[in-house]
C-alpha cells in the first residue's frame, strides 16, 4: 500500500482516534487497535498453553494418535519428533514399527494435507543424523499403511520425497561403511590372536 505525503494531521481521545489528509485529498480516519492486537494475541498464547498441555497429558496417558495429531497442529517439529520417539521407546505393541499399531493405522488414514506436514517434517529430520532413524521409520510406516496411489496424487509430495532420497542414501551408505569397517576390524583382531598363540 502506499501513501502520499500528509498535509494535515488531526488527534482525537488521546491518540486513540486520528484523522489525516494527504496530498491528493483523501481523508483518513486512523485507530488504535492495540488493546485489541494485545487481547488476541494474549488469548493464542492462552490456547497455545492449553494445548501444550493437553499435549503432555495424551504423552502421559499413551494416548500417542491424540498426542500426534495435537503436535502436528501445533506445527513444530521437535514435538511431533519427541511424540513418536516416546511412542517408540514405550513399545506398547512388540513388532510394531512405531511401538502403536492403532497409531500406525491412523497415520494411513490422514488427510493430503497432514501427510504433505508430515512428509515435510520427515525431510526436516532426514538430514539430521541423529533424528534420521525416526524419519526412516515413519517413512516405513506410511509406505505399510498408506494407499501409494492417494500419495501419488498429492500435490506437492513427489518434490519433499525427492529431497528426501539423497540425505536417506547418504545415511545408508555410512551404514555400509561402518559394517564394512567392523569386518576389517573383526579380521585384524583374529590375525592378533593368531599371532599371539
Amino acid at each position: 500500500m502506499q501513501f502520499n505525503v500528509i498535509w494535515a494531521l488531526c488527534v482525537k481521545n488521546d491518540g486513540e482516534e486520528f484523522i489525516t489528509a494527504d496530498a491528493d485529498g483523501a481523508i483518513t480516519i486512523w485507530q488504535d487497535n492495540t488493546e485489541e492486537s494485545k487481547a488476541v494475541e494474549e488469548n493464542a498464547k492462552k490456547i497455545r498453553v492449553e494445548q501444550e498441555q493437553s499435549l503432555q497429558n495424551h504423552i502421559a496417558r499413551g494416548n500417542w494418535f491424540e498426542a500426534f495429531l495435537l503436535a502436528l497442529k501445533l506445527d513444530h517439529p521437535m514435538r511431533l519428533y519427541n511424540v513418536l520417539n516416546s511412542c517408540i521407546a514405550t513399545n506398547e505393541d512388540k513388532g510394531s514399527i512405531l511401538g502403536s499399531v492403532k497409531l500406525e493405522k491412523s497415520i494411513g488414514e490422514l488427510d493430503d494435507e497432514k501427510i504433505l506436514l508430515l512428509f515435510k517434517r520427515i525431510r526436516d529430520w532426514n538430514t539430521n543424523a541423529k533424528l534420521f532413524e525416526v524419519a526412516q521409520k515413519l517413512i516405513k510406516v506410511i509406505l505399510v499403511n498408506c494407499d501409494l496411489d492417494k500419495l501419488y496424487q498429492v500435490p506437492g509430495l513427489m518434490n519433499y520425497i525427492d529431497s528426501i532420497i539423497p540425505y536417506s542414501e547418504r545415511h545408508y551408505q555410512r551404514f555400509d561403511d561402518l559394517v564394512e569397517q567392523s569386518f576389517i576390524l573383526d579380521y585384524a583382531i583374529k590375525k592378533m590372536d593368531e599371532l599371539v598363540s
